[in-house]
Protein backbone atom coordinates (compact mmCIF):
# COMPACT_ATOMS: atom_id res chain seq x y z
CA UNK A 1 0.00 0.00 0.00
CA UNK A 2 2.76 2.41 0.99
CA UNK A 3 4.67 1.57 -2.17
CA UNK A 4 1.60 2.34 -4.27
CA UNK A 5 1.11 5.68 -2.55
CA UNK A 6 4.81 6.47 -2.95
CA UNK A 7 4.71 5.61 -6.66
CA UNK A 8 1.60 7.71 -7.13
CA UNK A 9 3.23 10.67 -5.38
CA UNK A 10 6.41 10.30 -7.41
CA UNK A 11 4.38 10.06 -10.61
CA UNK A 12 2.43 13.19 -9.68
CA UNK A 13 5.62 15.01 -8.73
CA UNK A 14 7.28 13.95 -11.97
CA UNK A 15 4.27 15.10 -13.98
CA UNK A 16 4.16 18.49 -12.23
CA UNK A 17 7.92 18.90 -12.61
CA UNK A 18 7.69 18.05 -16.30
CA UNK A 19 4.85 20.55 -16.81
CA UNK A 20 6.79 23.21 -14.92
CA UNK A 21 9.89 22.68 -17.04
CA UNK A 22 7.80 22.72 -20.22
CA UNK A 23 6.20 26.00 -19.09
CA UNK A 24 9.60 27.53 -18.34
CA UNK A 25 10.89 26.48 -21.75
CA UNK A 26 7.82 27.94 -23.49
CA UNK A 27 8.14 31.18 -21.53
CA UNK A 28 11.77 31.50 -22.56
CA UNK A 29 10.90 30.94 -26.23
CA UNK A 30 8.03 33.46 -25.98
CA UNK A 31 10.32 36.03 -24.39
CA UNK A 32 12.82 35.75 -27.22
CA UNK A 33 10.02 35.82 -29.80
CA UNK A 34 8.53 38.95 -28.21
CA UNK A 35 11.89 40.71 -28.28
CA UNK A 36 12.42 39.77 -31.92
CA UNK A 37 8.87 40.84 -32.75
CA UNK A 38 9.30 44.26 -31.18
CA UNK A 39 12.57 44.87 -33.00
CA UNK A 40 11.07 43.78 -36.32
CA UNK A 41 7.68 45.41 -35.78
CA UNK A 42 8.87 48.88 -34.96
CA UNK A 43 12.29 50.46 -34.58
CA UNK A 44 10.60 53.62 -33.30
CA UNK A 45 8.30 52.41 -30.50
CA UNK A 46 8.71 50.74 -27.12
CA UNK A 47 6.49 49.82 -24.17
CA UNK A 48 5.69 53.11 -22.46
CA UNK A 49 7.27 54.07 -19.17
CA UNK A 50 4.11 55.95 -18.24
CA UNK A 51 1.59 53.75 -16.37
CA UNK A 52 -1.67 53.64 -18.31
CA UNK A 53 -0.03 54.21 -21.70
CA UNK A 54 0.86 51.08 -23.64
CA UNK A 55 3.42 52.28 -26.17
CA UNK A 56 5.45 55.39 -26.88
CA UNK A 57 7.87 56.64 -29.51
CA UNK A 58 11.58 56.27 -28.81
CA UNK A 59 13.20 59.74 -28.62
CA UNK A 60 15.64 60.35 -31.44
CA UNK A 61 14.71 57.18 -33.33
CA UNK A 62 13.83 56.80 -36.98
CA UNK A 63 12.80 54.12 -39.44
CA UNK A 64 10.05 52.63 -41.57
CA UNK A 65 8.13 50.04 -39.52
CA UNK A 66 6.27 47.29 -41.42
CA UNK A 67 2.93 48.61 -42.63
CA UNK A 68 4.19 52.18 -42.70
CA UNK A 69 4.59 53.71 -46.13
CA UNK A 70 6.64 56.66 -44.91
CA UNK A 71 9.94 57.06 -43.11
CA UNK A 72 9.19 58.17 -39.55
CA UNK A 73 11.54 60.49 -37.67
CA UNK A 74 11.09 61.02 -33.93
CA UNK A 75 12.45 64.14 -32.23
CA UNK A 76 14.34 64.17 -28.94
CA UNK A 77 11.15 64.85 -26.99
CA UNK A 78 9.70 61.57 -28.25
CA UNK A 79 7.18 62.97 -30.74
CA UNK A 80 6.88 62.81 -34.51
CA UNK A 81 8.00 66.00 -36.17
CA UNK A 82 10.79 68.57 -36.07
CA UNK A 83 12.98 69.18 -33.04
CA UNK A 84 11.43 71.40 -30.39
CA UNK A 85 12.89 73.10 -27.35
CA UNK A 86 11.14 72.40 -24.05
CA UNK A 87 11.13 76.10 -23.20
CA UNK A 88 8.97 78.24 -25.47
CA UNK A 89 10.55 81.23 -27.14
CA UNK A 90 8.92 84.64 -26.84
CA UNK A 91 5.84 85.28 -28.96
CA UNK A 92 5.41 81.51 -29.54
CA UNK A 93 1.97 80.00 -29.27
CA UNK A 94 2.39 76.28 -28.61
CA UNK A 95 -0.28 73.76 -29.58
CA UNK A 96 -0.20 70.13 -28.44
CA UNK A 97 -2.16 67.61 -30.52
CA UNK A 98 -3.34 64.42 -28.83
CA UNK A 99 -4.68 61.77 -31.16
CA UNK A 100 -4.46 58.37 -32.79
CA UNK A 101 -3.49 57.14 -36.26
CA UNK A 102 -5.40 60.01 -37.91
CA UNK A 103 -3.18 62.70 -36.40
CA UNK A 104 -0.06 60.51 -36.53
CA UNK A 105 -0.72 59.79 -40.23
CA UNK A 106 1.98 57.18 -40.75
CA UNK A 107 1.06 57.02 -44.44
CA UNK A 108 2.01 60.67 -45.04
CA UNK A 109 5.05 62.84 -44.46
CA UNK A 110 4.83 64.62 -41.10
CA UNK A 111 4.38 68.01 -42.75
CA UNK A 112 1.35 66.73 -44.73
CA UNK A 113 -0.65 65.66 -41.65
CA UNK A 114 -2.92 68.29 -40.14
CA UNK A 115 -0.67 68.87 -37.08
CA UNK A 116 2.24 69.63 -39.41
CA UNK A 117 0.07 71.94 -41.54
CA UNK A 118 -1.38 73.97 -38.67
CA UNK A 119 1.55 76.39 -38.06
CA UNK A 120 1.49 77.86 -41.59
CA UNK A 121 -2.30 77.90 -41.64
CA UNK A 122 -2.38 79.86 -38.39
CA UNK A 123 0.38 82.30 -39.34
CA UNK A 124 -1.70 83.24 -42.38
CA UNK A 125 -4.71 83.88 -40.13
CA UNK A 126 -2.97 85.49 -37.17
CA UNK A 127 -0.09 87.62 -38.48
CA UNK A 128 2.63 88.55 -36.04
CA UNK A 129 2.47 85.36 -33.98
CA UNK A 130 4.71 82.32 -34.14
CA UNK A 131 2.97 78.96 -33.92
CA UNK A 132 4.50 75.67 -32.84
CA UNK A 133 2.78 72.27 -32.83
CA UNK A 134 3.74 69.26 -30.70
CA UNK A 135 2.27 66.16 -32.35
CA UNK A 136 1.81 63.90 -29.31
CA UNK A 137 -0.31 61.39 -31.20
CA UNK A 138 0.39 57.73 -31.99
CA UNK A 139 -1.56 55.11 -33.92
CA UNK A 140 -3.75 52.86 -31.78
CA UNK A 141 -4.15 55.25 -28.86
CA UNK A 142 -7.52 55.57 -27.17
CA UNK A 143 -8.89 58.55 -25.23
CA UNK A 144 -7.97 57.05 -21.86
CA UNK A 145 -4.31 56.86 -22.85
CA UNK A 146 -4.38 60.36 -24.28
CA UNK A 147 -5.68 61.83 -21.02
CA UNK A 148 -2.96 60.03 -19.04
CA UNK A 149 -0.35 61.35 -21.47
CA UNK A 150 -1.82 64.84 -21.18
CA UNK A 151 -1.55 64.79 -17.39
CA UNK A 152 1.82 63.06 -17.10
CA UNK A 153 3.75 64.54 -20.02
CA UNK A 154 2.11 67.00 -22.38
CA UNK A 155 1.06 69.70 -19.92
CA UNK A 156 4.66 69.91 -18.68
CA UNK A 157 5.52 71.32 -22.12
CA UNK A 158 3.33 74.35 -21.28
CA UNK A 159 1.04 74.30 -24.30
CA UNK A 160 -1.19 77.31 -24.83
CA UNK A 161 -3.76 75.06 -26.48
CA UNK A 162 -4.46 71.32 -26.47
CA UNK A 163 -6.24 69.86 -29.50
CA UNK A 164 -7.70 66.41 -28.92
CA UNK A 165 -8.34 64.56 -32.17
CA UNK A 166 -11.21 62.09 -31.78
CA UNK A 167 -12.34 59.19 -33.96
CA UNK A 168 -15.41 57.02 -33.47
CA UNK A 169 -13.47 53.96 -32.33
CA UNK A 170 -11.69 55.88 -29.56
CA UNK A 171 -14.41 54.78 -27.14
CA UNK A 172 -13.08 51.22 -27.50
CA UNK A 173 -10.11 50.60 -25.25
CA UNK A 174 -7.65 48.77 -27.42
CA UNK A 175 -5.54 45.70 -26.64
CA UNK A 176 -1.81 45.78 -27.09
CA UNK A 177 -0.75 45.14 -30.71
CA UNK A 178 1.98 42.77 -29.53
CA UNK A 179 0.61 39.22 -30.06
CA UNK A 180 3.03 37.89 -27.45
CA UNK A 181 1.38 39.98 -24.73
CA UNK A 182 -2.18 38.70 -24.65
CA UNK A 183 -4.34 41.24 -22.86
CA UNK A 184 -8.08 41.55 -23.16
CA UNK A 185 -10.03 44.50 -24.48
CA UNK A 186 -9.85 46.45 -21.23
CA UNK A 187 -6.27 45.52 -20.43
CA UNK A 188 -6.91 42.62 -18.05
CA UNK A 189 -4.39 39.84 -18.40
CA UNK A 190 -5.69 36.69 -19.99
CA UNK A 191 -4.87 33.10 -19.13
CA UNK A 192 -2.28 33.11 -21.91
CA UNK A 193 -0.25 35.65 -19.95
CA UNK A 194 0.15 33.03 -17.24
CA UNK A 195 0.63 29.91 -19.35
CA UNK A 196 2.64 29.85 -22.57
CA UNK A 197 2.28 26.07 -22.58
CA UNK A 198 -1.52 26.30 -22.73
CA UNK A 199 -1.21 28.83 -25.52
CA UNK A 200 0.81 26.36 -27.60
CA UNK A 201 -1.50 23.46 -26.84
CA UNK A 202 -4.49 25.60 -27.82
CA UNK A 203 -2.99 26.41 -31.19
CA UNK A 204 -1.96 22.83 -31.90
CA UNK A 205 -5.04 20.98 -30.61
CA UNK A 206 -8.40 22.67 -31.41
CA UNK A 207 -10.32 20.30 -29.11
CA UNK A 208 -8.07 21.16 -26.19
CA UNK A 209 -8.60 24.86 -26.90
CA UNK A 210 -12.38 24.42 -26.93
CA UNK A 211 -12.29 22.73 -23.53
CA UNK A 212 -9.65 25.09 -22.18
CA UNK A 213 -11.47 28.27 -23.26
CA UNK A 214 -14.75 27.09 -21.77
CA UNK A 215 -13.13 26.18 -18.45
CA UNK A 216 -11.02 29.35 -18.16
CA UNK A 217 -13.93 31.60 -19.16
CA UNK A 218 -16.03 30.13 -16.36
CA UNK A 219 -13.19 31.05 -13.99
CA UNK A 220 -13.33 34.66 -15.18
CA UNK A 221 -10.36 34.79 -17.57
CA UNK A 222 -10.54 36.83 -20.77
CA UNK A 223 -9.68 34.24 -23.41
CA UNK A 224 -9.69 36.51 -26.46
CA UNK A 225 -6.39 37.25 -28.15
CA UNK A 226 -5.70 40.83 -29.33
CA UNK A 227 -6.34 39.78 -32.93
CA UNK A 228 -9.74 38.37 -31.92
CA UNK A 229 -10.65 41.53 -30.03
CA UNK A 230 -9.72 43.75 -32.95
CA UNK A 231 -11.71 41.58 -35.34
CA UNK A 232 -14.73 41.35 -33.05
CA UNK A 233 -14.91 44.93 -31.82
CA UNK A 234 -12.45 47.51 -33.06
CA UNK A 235 -12.99 46.90 -36.79
CA UNK A 236 -16.68 46.04 -36.60
CA UNK A 237 -18.88 49.03 -37.62
CA UNK A 238 -21.58 47.87 -35.20
CA UNK A 239 -19.23 48.47 -32.28
CA UNK A 240 -17.49 51.52 -33.74
CA UNK A 241 -20.75 53.42 -34.16
CA UNK A 242 -22.41 52.14 -30.98
CA UNK A 243 -21.17 54.85 -28.63
CA UNK A 244 -24.07 54.95 -26.17
CA UNK A 245 -23.03 51.99 -24.06
CA UNK A 246 -19.53 53.38 -23.47
CA UNK A 247 -20.52 57.04 -23.32
CA UNK A 248 -20.72 57.47 -19.49
CA UNK A 249 -17.10 56.37 -18.99
CA UNK A 250 -15.89 57.98 -22.23
CA UNK A 251 -17.56 61.26 -21.22
CA UNK A 252 -15.51 61.37 -18.02
CA UNK A 253 -12.29 61.39 -20.01
CA UNK A 254 -13.26 64.53 -21.93
CA UNK A 255 -14.32 66.23 -18.71
CA UNK A 256 -11.01 65.30 -17.09
CA UNK A 257 -9.01 66.59 -20.06
CA UNK A 258 -10.94 69.86 -20.00
CA UNK A 259 -10.37 70.29 -16.27
CA UNK A 260 -6.65 69.52 -16.54
CA UNK A 261 -6.25 72.16 -19.25
CA UNK A 262 -8.20 74.73 -17.22
CA UNK A 263 -6.01 74.10 -14.19
CA UNK A 264 -2.85 74.72 -16.22
CA UNK A 265 -4.24 77.73 -18.09
CA UNK A 266 -4.32 75.98 -21.46
CA UNK A 267 -7.12 76.15 -23.99
CA UNK A 268 -8.88 72.95 -25.02
CA UNK A 269 -10.39 72.11 -28.41
CA UNK A 270 -11.85 68.84 -29.68
CA UNK A 271 -11.59 67.85 -33.35
CA UNK A 272 -13.89 64.99 -34.38
CA UNK A 273 -13.20 62.99 -37.54
CA UNK A 274 -16.03 61.02 -39.23
CA UNK A 275 -16.03 57.59 -40.85
CA UNK A 276 -16.79 56.90 -44.50
CA UNK A 277 -20.05 55.29 -43.41
CA UNK A 278 -21.23 58.59 -41.86
CA UNK A 279 -20.32 60.60 -44.96
CA UNK A 280 -22.92 58.64 -46.87
CA UNK A 281 -25.58 58.96 -44.18
CA UNK A 282 -27.98 61.73 -43.21
CA UNK A 283 -26.56 62.04 -39.71
CA UNK A 284 -25.67 65.65 -38.90
CA UNK A 285 -23.02 65.07 -36.22
CA UNK A 286 -20.34 62.42 -35.91
CA UNK A 287 -20.82 61.94 -32.15
CA UNK A 288 -23.98 63.79 -31.00
CA UNK A 289 -23.25 63.00 -27.35
CA UNK A 290 -19.83 64.66 -27.57
CA UNK A 291 -21.20 67.69 -29.40
CA UNK A 292 -23.81 68.15 -26.66
CA UNK A 293 -21.18 67.82 -23.93
CA UNK A 294 -18.97 70.39 -25.65
CA UNK A 295 -21.85 72.88 -25.83
CA UNK A 296 -22.70 72.23 -22.18
CA UNK A 297 -19.12 72.80 -21.02
CA UNK A 298 -18.25 75.57 -23.45
CA UNK A 299 -15.55 73.47 -25.12
CA UNK A 300 -14.81 74.42 -28.74
CA UNK A 301 -15.60 71.35 -30.84
CA UNK A 302 -14.85 70.97 -34.54
CA UNK A 303 -16.81 68.24 -36.31
CA UNK A 304 -15.32 67.43 -39.71
CA UNK A 305 -18.44 65.57 -40.87
CA UNK A 306 -20.06 68.43 -42.78
CA UNK A 307 -16.83 69.87 -44.29
CA UNK A 308 -15.78 66.40 -45.46
CA UNK A 309 -19.25 65.68 -46.83
CA UNK A 310 -19.31 68.98 -48.73
CA UNK A 311 -16.01 68.18 -50.44
CA UNK A 312 -16.89 66.58 -53.75
CA UNK A 313 -13.60 64.73 -54.20
CA UNK A 314 -12.57 61.93 -51.89
CA UNK A 315 -11.00 63.00 -48.59
CA UNK A 316 -10.54 59.55 -47.06
CA UNK A 317 -8.01 56.85 -47.96
CA UNK A 318 -10.01 54.12 -46.18
CA UNK A 319 -12.85 53.84 -43.69
CA UNK A 320 -11.70 56.79 -41.55
CA UNK A 321 -8.14 57.99 -42.29
CA UNK A 322 -8.00 61.25 -44.27
CA UNK A 323 -5.81 61.28 -47.35
CA UNK A 324 -3.53 64.21 -48.14
CA UNK A 325 -6.44 66.31 -49.33
CA UNK A 326 -8.50 65.41 -46.28
CA UNK A 327 -5.66 66.31 -43.91
CA UNK A 328 -5.29 69.68 -45.62
CA UNK A 329 -9.02 70.35 -45.34
CA UNK A 330 -8.96 69.36 -41.67
CA UNK A 331 -6.06 71.75 -41.04
CA UNK A 332 -8.02 74.61 -42.64
CA UNK A 333 -11.18 73.92 -40.62
CA UNK A 334 -9.28 73.48 -37.33
CA UNK A 335 -7.21 76.62 -37.97
CA UNK A 336 -10.42 78.58 -38.60
CA UNK A 337 -11.82 77.33 -35.29
CA UNK A 338 -8.63 78.20 -33.39
CA UNK A 339 -8.65 81.69 -34.87
CA UNK A 340 -12.31 82.23 -34.00
CA UNK A 341 -12.14 80.84 -30.45
CA UNK A 342 -8.68 81.94 -29.29
CA UNK A 343 -7.78 84.91 -31.51
CA UNK A 344 -11.11 86.72 -31.98
CA UNK A 345 -9.40 90.08 -32.48
CA UNK A 346 -7.73 88.79 -35.64
CA UNK A 347 -11.14 87.74 -36.99
CA UNK A 348 -12.51 91.21 -36.26
CA UNK A 349 -9.51 92.80 -38.00
CA UNK A 350 -10.11 90.71 -41.12
CA UNK A 351 -13.83 91.56 -41.11
CA UNK A 352 -13.16 95.29 -40.79
CA UNK A 353 -10.65 95.14 -43.64
CA UNK A 354 -13.36 93.76 -45.90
Amino acid sequence: MKKSIYRALMLAFGLLFGLAMAEIACKFVDLRAAQQYRRAFSPITRPSRIPGVRFELIPGSSGTPPGHSKFIRVNQLGFRGPELAIAKSSNTYRIAVLGDSIAFARYLDAEDAFPGLLPDRLVARVPGRRFEVVNASLGGRDTWEEVVLLEQRVLDLQPDLVVMQVCLNDHLRLPTPDPNDNRGLYGERSWYAYSSLCDRLDRRFPRFRKWHVAAATRLGFDMRTPAEVIKECVLDPRFIHDVQGDWPTWREQFLKADELCRQRGAGFLIAVFPTARLLGSEQEQTIPELSALARERGIPCVDLLQPFRAERSSVLKDWTHPNKRGQALAADVIADAIQKEFFPSSVAAVDSAH
